[in-house]
């Protein structure tokens, strides 16, 4: 038996960094934040196992880090293991020029923010290398800009993103799986520079 598990591309926004300043004679504020996001997902060419990985920032501006891994074979049936939380944080990288990626992080069952099917009571690890396999490639990045008018002040935002996203093949293991996983993979990495200028 085979399994084949959809990994969904989260785009997870959040505060990396802040400054609030102002110009108290004009009654301006100006609000400026990052936004990021790296995400992988792998699948071993004979299905058995897949895993997805992100590292984000929260909307508290927090380091976040979400992990999975599926798995299924012919002894121990299906398990699963999902690990979430600033523990987790940048336990993946995604090189937004080449699309490079990493993901290093073990998975234990009985940390605070995991959980796992009743057949997982061992930590499992994760030490994946990606690199884009030509099969396809999407870059997209731009500018947005609105105003907002609730009567009494007038706000502006700009928006500057970035977002790359590869197709790709990973080396390494994920548990007591060592591949290949050379097939359906990919990695993204996103950036949203937000600015909001208000009076």
């Amino acid at each position: 038996m085979k399994i084949r598990v959809f990994a969904a591309l989260m785009l997870v926004t959040g505060l990396l960094a802040g400054s609030l300043y102002g110009a108290p004679w004009l009654g301006t504020q100006v609000t400026q934040f990052l936004t990021r996001n790296d995400a992988v997902a792998g699948y071993s060419d004979d299905g058995t196992t897949s895993f997805f990985a992100s590292s984000y920032d929260d909307m508290n501006g927090v380091a976040q880090g979400e992990l999975q891994v599926l798995h299924f074979d012919n002894i121990t049936g299906f398990s699963a293991i999902y690990c979430f939380g600033p523990a987790y944080a940048n336990r993946v990288s995604v090189d937004q020029g080449n699309g490079n990626s990493s993901v290093k992080a073990t998975l234990d069952p009985a940390a605070p923010g995991c959980s796992a099917s009743p057949n997982v009571s061992a930590p499992v690890t994760i030490a994946v290398t990606g690199r884009p396999n030509g099969k396809s490639q999407t870059s997209t990045n731009g500018k947005t800009i609105s105003t907002s008018n609730d009567g009494t002040s007038v706000t502006s935002f700009t928006i500057n993103y970035t977002n790359d996203t590869f197709t790709e093949s990973f080396t390494g293991t994920v548990g007591s799986s060592s591949g290949p996983f050379s097939n359906n993979g990919y990695a993204t990495n996103s950036r949203n520079n937000n600015r909001s200028k208000g009076n």
